[in-house]
C-alpha cells in the first residue's frame, strides 16, 4: 500500500477500491456471521423496492446510478433466490417491472438490525477521519458528472500536445522551408487527387502566389504557416509536419480568407497538430478583420476535415453562393464558410492558447534538416 500511496492521485481509483475491498470483506464477514443466505450487495436493491414497489430496470439504473447490464444481473441474481418477480408493464408491454416477493420483503425486515448496526459501525469509521467524507464524496462525483475525468485528460493531453507544437510563418521561410512545403502538399494532392495547373503554379512559388497579393488593400498580403514538433523535451523542433496557407480575396466588397494546403502529415495526425494551425489562421483573420468570412474548399470524401470544421461555427456554403467562385481547384466541388456575425466569436474563442512562435535558432535548425513526406 506505501509503494500505491507515493503516487498520489494518479492511483485515486486504485486507493478507493483498496477501500471498498477492505470494507466489503469485512461486511461480508459480518453477513456470515449472522448465517444470512443472502449477499450484501443485493441490499441495496431490495431496499429500493420496498420504497418504490415497481419499477422498471431503466428506473432502477438511474436511482442507484448503475449500468443497465448490472442492474439487470442483480435482478437475475435475486430472481433466481426468489426475493424478486417480474411482470409486464401495463402500459408498455415491452417493459417489465420488478417487485418484491414475500421472502423478498421478509428479508428486508429481517436484515434491519444487523443494517443498523453495520450503519452505526460505518458512521463512527467516518467520524474517526475528523472529515466530512461523505461530503467529500458528493462533492466528487458532482464533478465527475459534471466533467469527466477521461475529459479533464483529453483536454490536458490537448494543451501538452499545442504547446510542443512550434510555428513558423512566411517571414521566417528560406529555400529550405519552401521546398518542405512544396513536397509535403505536392505528396497529399497526388495521393488523393492530381496536381492542377494552379497548384503547380502556386506552390512553384508560395510566397509570391499565396503571401505578397493583396487584393483586400490593407498591406497584409496572405499568410502560410509551417508546424513543426520537437522530437523530445531536450530537441528544438527540426521537421515539418503540418501546412496551412491562408490567401486573401474580395468578394462583394467583403473581405474573405481562403484557407488551403491544410495538410497534416501521415503519423502526425491525432497531435493538435491541425487545430493548431487552424486557430491560429482564424486569429490572425480576425484580427485583421472581424466581419471577414473564412472559406475552405472540400470534398464529400474529406469527411474529417469537415467534422473538424464544424466546431469552430464553419458551415456549408449554397451551391449558388458567390463564393464558390473563389476556390480555383477543379477537384473541390463544395465549400464551408465561417461568417462573422455570430458564430466568428465562437471560433475566436478557440484560437487560445495559440502556438509559441518560432524562435531564431529553431528556423535555423529546421532550415538544416529536410522533410521525408511518408503520407498513405
Amino acid at each position: 500500500m506505501s509503494f500505491i500511496k507515493q503516487f498520489g492521485a494518479l492511483m485515486l481509483a486504485s486507493r478507493m477500491r483498496v477501500i471498498i475491498d477492505l470494507m466489503s470483506q469485512d461486511v461480508s464477514r459480518m453477513y456470515h456471521d449472522e448465517d444470512l443466505a443472502f449477499e450484501p450487495r443485493w441490499y441495496v436493491f431490495i431496499a429500493l423496492l420496498m420504497q418504490h414497489p415497481a419499477l422498471s430496470i431503466c428506473e432502477m439504473a438511474d436511482q442507484l446510478g448503475c449500468s443497465h447490464a448490472a442492474i439487470n444481473q442483480l435482478a437475475k441474481e435475486l430472481s433466481k433466490n426468489g426475493f424478486v418477480a417480474s411482470a409486464q408493464c401495463r402500459s408498455d408491454k415491452r417493459r417489465r417491472r420488478l417487485t418484491l416477493t414475500d421472502k423478498g420483503r421478509g428479508m428486508y425486515y429481517e436484515l434491519q438490525p444487523l443494517v443498523n448496526d453495520i450503519a452505526a459501525a460505518a458512521e463512527g469509521l467516518l467520524e474517526a477521519t475528523g472529515t466530512d467524507v461523505l461530503g467529500t464524496l458528493d462533492r466528487l462525483e458532482a464533478e465527475l458528472r459534471t466533467r469527466s475525468l477521461y475529459d479533464r485528460y483529453t483536454a490536458r493531453k490537448k494543451a501538452r500536445q499545442q504547446q510542443a507544437v512550434t510555428l513558423l510563418t512566411a517571414d521566417q521561410f528560406d529555400a529550405t522551408h519552401l521546398q518542405q512545403f512544396q513536397t509535403l502538399n505536392e505528396t497529399w494532392l497526388k495521393h488523393l487527387y492530381s496536381l492542377e495547373a494552379v497548384d503547380r503554379h502556386r506552390l512553384a512559388d508560395p510566397i509570391a502566389t499565396m503571401v505578397t497579393p493583396d487584393p483586400l488593400g490593407d498591406g497584409c498580403g496572405g499568410q502560410i504557416w509551417l508546424a513543426m514538433v520537437a522530437p523530445d523535451d531536450d530537441q528544438p523542433a527540426s521537421e515539418v509536419v503540418g501546412t496551412l496557407a491562408m490567401v486573401p480575396h474580395c468578394c462583394d466588397g467583403m473581405p474573405v480568407y481562403e484557407i488551403t494546403y491544410f495538410v497534416v502529415k501521415t503519423g502526425y495526425r491525432n497531435q493538435q497538430i491541425g487545430s493548431t494551425l487552424l486557430r491560429n489562421a482564424l486569429q490572425e483573420a480576425h484580427a485583421r478583420s472581424p466581419e471577414a468570412n473564412v472559406v475552405v474548399s472540400l470534398t464529400p470524401q474529406l469527411t474529417a476535415a469537415q467534422q473538424m470544421l464544424r466546431p469552430y461555427g464553419f458551415s456549408p456554403v449554397p451551391p449558388d453562393s458567390p463564393l464558390m467562385a473563389l476556390s480555383p481547384y477543379e477537384r473541390f466541388n463544395r465549400m464551408m464558410a465561417l461568417k462573422s456575425e455570430g458564430s466568428y466569436t465562437h471560433a475566436y474563442a478557440h484560437a487560445q492558447p495559440v502556438a509559441k512562435p518560432a524562435t531564431k535558432s529553431t528556423a535555423k535548425a529546421t532550415a538544416k534538416s529536410t522533410t521525408k513526406t511518408a503520407l498513405s
